[in-house]
């Protein structure tokens, strides 16, 4: 399969995500309101936690799949992707029992009504749903069909929006919402698992009753993976739960819809960085370390030019632009917009440095330097939030987008400096 399919398969489902996201906005701010708005958002804040569930298992089980199956241990790969399905399984009966009783707890202490308890539930088990398609779809990275991933995951992001239509046109609640994302989740999995099917054969699932201390065993290397996931969780989600506690839910439909305006560019140059990945990591097994470091610095100063225009754009028209997309339901906050466009190519910038770290197994240390800086910068947003209001978890948000920059330049340029460069076999 050719470098420009996985681009391009991945570019779809990179701009289907972000346009589903930006086209969804205005409908259910139409539909439901500003304020019922910014609490759709801090109740679906709740996927990114419920995430962490996942432990790093996905990554890991397609790692070992890809790994024994193009070492010809087939029998070693369909173990792999058995214990794969058996954790998803356990993970989503955990979820589920746990999310059910807590919310039935709140529902009848009075904290929450049946529709918010409903719509939490539903958004807490569409997150272990969604962990099947993962392992699933690493059958097609067995016979180099990696950019039908990248389509599915864009057929995804407009089941959604449709399904959230289709139901906010029957009942016009947070718990139509909730049910589009649990339906889309569900579709996604079984369209994955059909086409893993017609395209991989040889991988299938067999009976296996391997003693329980094996899953833990899977369990406690996934965990490794962990760091950047949960970090997210804190920077983009825990923000909008600093801001409904400070401010109150309009407040969090501001920053979200601002915040998600101008995250566009960031998310759309995550493909440039995951395309790199696999070069990076095949320049340095080979010893190719002069290409390794030009590819990486072209891919970085590409990352952070084009985010410079785009803040500037951002700043300039955003505003403008934002008030069209909201349809002017939300007064726009041309100081937020100028400080959270400064951090696009802060982000940008960090993010594809970064990559180096990742494709060439040094991410622990960076993971867990990413992990406190997030912890920082939660503290930091309450503590700004106030005195500055939005604008403080704006400055928070581009003070801690900086920090991650040096960081992530101090600790590539010692691994550049080290001796251990040198050595393909550190990728053992």
């Amino acid at each position: 399969m050719s470098v420009r399919k996985t681009i391009v398969g991945i570019l779809f489902g990179k701009v289907a995500q972000s346009v589903s996201r930006i086209a969804l906005v205005p409908i259910i701010i139409a539909t439901l309101g500003p304020e019922s708005y910014g609490e759709w958002l801090l109740y679906s804040s709740i996927t990114a936690w419920v995430m962490m569930s996942n432990m790093g298992v996905g990554s890991l089980i397609a790692n070992e799949m890809s790994l024994k199956y193009f070492s010809d241990d087939l029998n070693g790969a369909r173990e792999s992707y058995t214990y794969g399905l058996h954790i998803c399984a356990g993970i989503l009966l955990v979820v589920g029992v746990i999310s059910f009783v807590v919310v039935c707890g709140l529902h009848f202490a009075g904290f929450l009504d049946f529709t918010k308890a409903a719509a939490i539930v539903l958004l807490a088990v569409s997150v272990p749903v969604s962990f099947f398609a993962e392992v699933i779809g690493a059958r097609l990275r067995l016979v180099n069909k990696n950019h039908i991933g990248g389509i599915l995951s864009g057929v995804r992001a407009w089941t959604e929006p449709l399904l959230t239509i289709i139901f906010l046109g029957i009942a016009k609640n947070i718990v139509s919402l909730a049910l589009a994302v649990f339906l889309s989740a569900g579709i996604h999995v079984v369209l994955t698992f059909i086409i893993a099917r017609l395209k991989e054969r040889s991988c299938h699932r067999k009976r296996l009753s391997p003693p329980f201390s094996t899953y833990i065993a899977i369990v406690r290397s996934g965990m490794g993976f962990m760091a950047f996931p949960l970090g997210n969780a804190i920077v983009f989600q825990g923000s909008l739960m600093v801001i409904a506690g400070v401010l109150g839910p309009m407040a969090v439909a501001v920053y979200g819809t601002t915040r998600t305006a101008t995250r566009v560019v960031n998310q759309l140059l995550e493909v440039l960085n995951q395309a790199i990945w696999p070069q990076l990591t095949m320049l340095y097994a080979e010893g190719r370390n002069l290409e390794l470091k030009q590819l990486w610095m072209r891919a970085t100063l590409i990352s952070a030019s084009t985010a410079l225009f785009a803040a500037i754009a951002f700043a300039i028209w955003g505003p403008e632009l934002y008030r069209l997309w909201v349809r002017n339901s939300i007064e726009p906050n041309g100081s937020l917009f100028i400080i959270l466009a400064i951090g696009i190519p802060l982000g940008a910038t960090w993010s594809s440095a970064g990559i180096l770290l990742l494709a060439l197994n040094r991410q622990i240390i960076y993971g867990r330097l990413y992990f406190a800086g997030s912890v920082l910068f939660m503290v930091l947003a309450y503590m700004f939030s106030t005195e500055l209001n939005l604008m403080g978890v704006a400055l928070a948000s581009c003070l801690f987008d900086g920090l991650m920059v040096g960081t992530t330049f101090i600790l590539v340029a010692r691994f550049l400096k080290s001796e251990a460069v040198l050595s393909p076999q550190n990728l053992k």
